[in-house]
């Protein structure tokens, strides 16, 4: 009987032994649930980083996008204004010459002097 009872008493600490061990690998093990959970938390965070980051590229090409427009209204309003302003001095070269004497016009006061 001290046999039966000795490895009774083996049987039943290897048995607490391995559910002791049983028991501390459930604890380490990441349940599939929980994993799950973790990387749609991950995916969202991601998600909500590269929208971010789209968002601000979008605005980072907008602000580039008005500046470059508003630069080019100003030259486009520069070369108006000199094209105008030489249009105008044209004109004047135009009305002076206008009012210059033409190689006909002397010639014609030449002939009435002989």
């Amino acid at each position: 009987m001290a046999k039966f009872d000795k490895q009774l008493n083996d049987y039943r600490s290897q048995v607490l032994w391995r559910i002791k061990d049983c028991e501390e690998l459930l604890k380490s093990r990441v349940a599939t649930q929980e994993l799950n959970d973790q990387i749609k938390a991950l995916e969202t965070r991601i998600r909500v980083k590269i929208k971010e980051h789209d968002e601000a590229q979008t605005d980072r090409h907008r602000k580039t996008f008005d500046h470059t427009e508003m630069r080019i209204k100003m030259n486009e309003n520069y070369f108006v204004d000199k094209f105008n302003n030489i249009r105008q001095q044209f004109e004047e070269v135009r009305n002076v010459a206008a009012g210059m004497a033409t190689k006909e016009m002397i010639d014609k006061i030449g002939e009435n002097e002989k």
